[in-house]
């Protein structure tokens, strides 16, 4: 659903700027069609190599930007902050580069090494997060 009010919003917006519906105006309506399912898609292709059985050509980087992922959905789960962002990524209403900002990856790790809520560290009571 994402995908498609993004795409009719590319209408709305070539419409506006279109003097004819001719071929310039189907070339650009299209190629602004296409960004928004081109990240949608990137972000479900990534997603499918998580699991192993998987085939087809696996784009670079795939392995770690899932093992970041992963470790997202358990920082997640103690930072609210990282949550809103990775669901407004999911949502498809920030870009993908949300989650790789300096800042937002060192909240990411840190929050991570929490691990997992509901499970205890084998050293010791659960820890709460500051802040």
């Amino acid at each position: 659903m994402s995908t498609a009010a993004q795409r009719a919003a590319a209408l709305a917006r070539c419409l506006d700027r279109a003097g004819a519906i001719d071929r310039s105006f189907a070339r650009s309506y299209f190629r602004a069609a296409a960004r928004p399912v081109a990240v949608a898609w990137s972000i479900t292709v990534g997603g499918d190599f998580a699991y192993a059985g998987t085939t087809g050509r696996k784009p670079l980087g795939t392995d770690l930007l899932n093992r970041y992922t992963a470790r997202i959905n358990v920082a997640a789960q103690h930072d609210t902050a990282v949550c809103i962002r990775f669901s407004e990524v999911a949502g498809l209403i920030r870009r993908p580069e949300w989650l790789l900002t300096p800042a937002f990856v060192l909240r990411v790790l840190r929050s991570s090494r929490l691990g997992p809520a509901g499970e205890r560290p084998a050293d010791g009571p659960a820890r709460m997060p500051a802040g």
